[in-house]
């Protein structure tokens, strides 16, 4: 009898494996569940306004406006820098206010200092290396000197020598401040000697990065109309955009909760603005349940690499045009999706990231053919045995 029961078995399971692989359906849309994500760090600063002129010791307009450094991050932002000066001693600082928006002013201070090689990355946590705190303080901004003005200079207690340095700003001067959007400032200066005595250390050229001290924050956001669930609608006319630019996204698990695998994903322009369009992305997948909130950086699940792709619209093809399907080498099911845009038309530099359409096609598991099937065995298997 138990032969019998394994040949029915095994017949059940040859017709599900023998089976034609199901068409692909459309998987998501503006009834699932969806949230906006942005899962680079929480720094970003305009290319006229980038970290290496916090450095070149000027307040001169360029073209583009006054030299200074600011990072949309706010608080917990800075720099790292490794000075051309080589290692030093520093034991003083000095900063200078940027030109406008007081509010802006970093009112405080952290002076890291570190001998290895730098490996982390411009706009990321800044944590690659091994980092000591040389001190703490006031910025010498406590009292608003005025635009463009020289803050005091601020003493450190300090007899290690480092190569590279990173100063981050724990807090601003007035974050209720409407206009304190971001951190900003014109410059800083490291010195040898107390009082600013000796030599200066940091000089116009020498290599800065754009770091963040804050791991949970996130730069997503969207108008309202401009939601996240748009870009699952399959209406070409509106369109999703998130503030946070590179590396923005969204997660998504169905209504039904039901485990999908991905195969291709085909992409709509928005309506403006092509330097938004995103032009390559990571897909992870997992199977925990979704704690992570909407516009945060989508980090509280345990995330595995899908795969990686562009999006087919490295040639511009116009406003809310469609191009051709992008497969995805989707093996694994997963309940819910993180899609992370990893560069953009207009990047570096291109704050905004939007998307007319996103069609996201594949396989629902289980496929209730294959359900149908395996009853089908299992049902024969029963019937035989009450038969014997």
């Amino acid at each position: 009898m138990i032969r019998h029961l394994l040949i029915v078995a095994v017949a059940a399971t040859t017709l599900v494996v023998a089976m034609p692989t199901a068409r692909a359906v459309k998987l998501f849309d503006q009834n699932d569940n969806v949230l906006a994500i942005d899962s680079g760090a929480a720094s970003f600063s305009p290319l006229a306004e980038s970290s290496g002129n916090v450095v070149d010791q000027t307040i001169s307009p360029g073209p583009t406006g006054s030299t200074k450094y600011l990072n949309f991050g706010k608080e917990q932002t800075g720099f790292i820098v490794t000075p051309a000066f080589g290692a030093s001693t520093v034991q003083s600082l000095q900063l200078r206010a940027a030109n406008d928006a007081p509010a802006r002013d970093p009112l405080t201070y952290e002076l890291y200092g570190t001998n290895d090689a730098i490996s982390s990355g411009n706009n990321s946590l800044g944590d690659q290396e091994s980092w000591s705190l040389i001190s703490s303080g006031a910025t010498g901004l406590d009292t608003d000197p005025g635009r463009h003005a020289l803050g005091a200079i601020e003493d450190i207690v300090n007899a290690a020598s480092y190569a590279s340095y990173k100063m981050i700003f724990p807090t601003l001067r007035d974050t209720a401040d409407s206009n304190a959007n971001s951190m900003q400032i014109a410059d800083v200066q490291l010195f040898t000697d107390l009082a600013g005595a000796g030599s200066t250390v940091l000089a116009s050229g020498d290599p800065t990065l754009a770091v963040t001290h804050d791991a949970v924050k996130s730069l997503s956001s969207y108008p309202d109309g401009e939601n996240p669930t748009l870009a699952l609608d399959g209406d070409v006319n509106n369109k999703y955009l998130n503030r946070g630019g590179e590396d923005s996204g969204l997660i998504l698990s169905r209504a039904d909760n039901k485990p999908t695998v991905i195969e291709s994903l085909t992409f709509t322009t928005g309506g403006d603005a092509p330097g938004r369009d995103p032009l390559s992305w990571d897909l992870y997948g997992t199977n925990d349940p979704i704690t992570s909130l909407d516009n945060s950086r989508g980090l509280d699940e345990n995330w595995t690499l899908v795969d990686s792709g562009v999006s087919g619209l490295e040639e511009d093809p116009g406003r809310n045009m469609t191009v051709g399907a992008q497969p995805v080498d989707g093996i694994e099911a997963y309940g819910a999706y993180r899609l992370v845009f990893t560069s953009l038309r207009g990047s570096p530099g291109e704050r905004l990231m939007q998307v007319g359409d996103i069609l996201i096609e594949g396989r629902i598991v289980p496929e209730p053919s294959s359900f149908v099937l395996l009853g089908v065995g299992a049902l024969a298997a029963l019937t035989f045995s009450r038969r014997r």
